[in-house]
């Protein structure tokens, strides 16, 4: 089971846009057990700085990452876990399979500057 928090609300669209969203999930699991940590998952997971940046409170047990230079650098930081894939081409449910447990964290990032509209604003080198 993967497990989602979407971000709606006006303020919390402002905590956002200031680098700080708090997720009633995260804060649950917390609280219930704080020693232990969340199995959590990524897409468009790069080189692991959502893992590393959340190291202590997650647990990589799912990623997902196109680039084979790139996914490798995860892999050596975080493990084989990694799939190497366009993220439409996997299938969640086939990914969660082989762990044991739900995915209690998912993040999904897209790469800024493919996905920008800066980038068609500001020509072919972005913003």
């Amino acid at each position: 089971m993967l497990v989602f928090h979407r971000v709606t609300e006006p303020e919390e669209l402002d905590r956002l846009n200031k680098g700080i969203v708090k997720s009633p999930i995260v804060e649950q699991k917390l609280k219930k057990h704080p020693d232990s940590l969340m199995k959590a998952g990524t897409y468009f997971s790069g080189g692991g700085l959502v893992e590393e940046g959340l190291k202590g409170i997650i647990d990589p047990v799912v990623a997902v990452e196109y680039d084979r230079k790139i996914s490798g650098v995860y892999r050596n930081n975080f493990g084989q876990h990694i799939v190497t894939a366009d993220v439409r081409d996997v299938d969640p449910k086939e990914l969660v399979k082989q762990i044991d447990g739900d995915v209690e964290y998912f993040h999904a990032s897209p790469v800024c500057k493919n996905y920008s509209q800066a980038k068609e604003q500001w020509g072919r080198g972005g913003a």
